[in-house]
């Protein structure tokens, strides 16, 4: 038998890890992983090999091998965004914000000292990423955080419905009701077109808890004139009249 000449190895090394992308690209993780097992014995410094199966691990559930497999990757190319990406998700998985969240930062780093052009792929993962990270930050109590990631995640996306109702849930964690109304006054006063009316309940729920009840009772009012059968808007508004009703009775009382 003749022995490979080292092109020779690296041309079948490549046709492989090429094959090996495409089952991957494709979700055929089940023909790429032996592929991928094979390539790591003949071609062990290709970084992209360990970032490929430290997603299918990933995907399976095999944490730990995963995290073994991207952190290879990274140590052959410290600059392999995605595998930094990969980890950081596997490590914001398993409860280690912290961490996931130094190697996440690095990564954006990368990029931007790089100023490499970043795919629309990876640029929906980074901020896929950055969402969960805001919300993870909210259940663990830690708003300055959870707001860093959404505004993270806002110059990726930009500002939208979702991402506002999102800031408003930080504002309500440090009962900064104030901050919260006026952000969505400004969103509701600079959106072009018809705005959703549930934001517009949200306002007035906002001024509620920010002690402006005639604020908040107006801009019920004026939500009910262009939707009169939104029942939330209905019950709110009722409610908000008993509640003005009485502090305006006790403060009758109090000056009589």
């Amino acid at each position: 038998m003749i022995a490979q000449t080292e092109t020779q190895a690296n041309e079948i090394g490549t046709a492989r890890l090429k094959r090996s992308e495409e089952y991957f690209n494709s979700g055929e993780i089940e023909k790429a992983e032996p592929l991928l097992l094979s390539l790591l014995k003949s071609h062990p410094e290709w970084p992209q090999t360990y970032y490929m199966l430290g997603t299918i691990y990933y995907e399976k559930g095999k944490f730990k091998k995963a995290i073994v497999c991207y952190k290879k990757a990274l140590e052959l190319n410290p600059s392999f965004t995605d595998s930094a990406i990969g980890l950081s998700v596997v490590l914001n998985d398993l409860g280690q914000y912290a961490e996931a969240q130094k190697i996440f930062i690095k990564a954006q780093n990368n990029i931007k000292e790089e100023k490499k052009l970043v795919g629309s792929k990876l640029q929906d993962q980074i901020a896929e990423h950055l969402f969960d990270l805001c919300k993870l930050y909210q259940d663990d109590r830690q708003p300055d955080k959870a707001m860093e990631s959404l505004i993270a995640f806002e110059d990726i996306k930009g500002k939208s419905e979702p991402t506002v109702k999102e800031r408003i849930n930080i504002y309500h964690c440090t009962s900064n009701f104030k901050q919260a109304s006026s952000e969505l006054n400004d969103y509701i006063s600079n959106t072009k077109g018809k705005i959703n009316p549930e934001m517009r309940l949200m306002l007035a729920e906002n001024y509620y808890l920010n002690r402006q009840p005639i604020l908040a009772l107006s801009t019920c009012e004026e939500l009910l004139k262009e939707y009169p059968d939104f029942k939330k808007a209905i019950s709110f508004y009722n409610r908000l009249k008993q509640t003005t009703f009485n502090f305006n009775e006790k403060l009758k009382e109090s000056t009589v």
